[in-house]
């Protein structure tokens, strides 16, 4: 079975090279745009493991795992971000949270975090997401995505 993912990242050029990458993985990505419609997909659809970006308008990171946790109980969180600081104040703060990374970040570190957060076994969604290409035939083994600047919010 494959692994299902739900991406949340605010920043529409970053959700969709981290959702082709994912797929290409193997993975079956669900997409949101901030916390409150993550919040509604997850309602709507199993997931196995939420990516979340943390500083994002509205409903933050933080406060998505925060709801994840007293709702879903199960779902694996992996929180990326763009300020260093974040990692120790989601260890600190969130149980819960497999990972955290730091972008810019290889893509390999995601599909890398992702996996230890979901053992093979513990894959509740159903169907079976083969990848199509590998990453040496694509090179993107080694994209990183970028650091926005987020001070505006």
């Amino acid at each position: 079975m494959a692994t299902k993912i739900l991406l949340v990242e605010d920043n529409a050029d970053n959700l969709l090279v981290l959702a082709i990458c994912l797929q290409i993985e193997g993975f079956i990505v669900g997409q949101a745009h901030d916390g409150s419609e993550a919040f509604q997909k997850l309602e709507d659809e199993t997931f196995d493991v939420v990516v979340s970006d943390i500083r994002m308008p509205g409903l933050s990171g933080f406060d998505l795992v925060g709801r994840i946790l007293e709702r879903f109980a199960g779902v694996r969180i992996v929180l990326i971000t763009a300020d260093p600081r974040a990692r120790r104040m989601a260890t600190d703060n969130q149980a819960g949270v497999s990972s955290v990374l730091i972008k810019p970040f290889p893509i390999k570190e995601l599909v890398r975090a992702i996996r230890e957060a979901v053992p093979e076994n513990d894959v509740k969604s159903v169907g079976r997401a083969q990848p199509s290409y590998t990453y040496d035939q694509l090179s993107l083994a080694d994209i990183a995505i970028p650091v926005l600047d987020h001070s505006g919010l």
